[in-house]
């Protein structure tokens, strides 16, 4: 959605060091969440409705 985020960057990097792995490769991606390529409208509906 082109917001940036540098606070939750910051967060899934600390959680990395503190586990000891690349959170940035081996966490949830959009796909995996199933939200990938949803505009901002489909997004806050999918959200809402859940």
């Amino acid at each position: 959605m082109g917001v940036p985020t540098p606070v939750m960057d910051s967060l899934v990097s600390l959680g990395g060091v503190l586990l000891e792995e690349d959170c940035w490769e081996t966490g949830r991606s959009l796909e995996d969440l199933g939200i990938a390529g949803m505009s901002l409208d489909e997004l806050k509906s999918y959200l809402v409705e859940g």
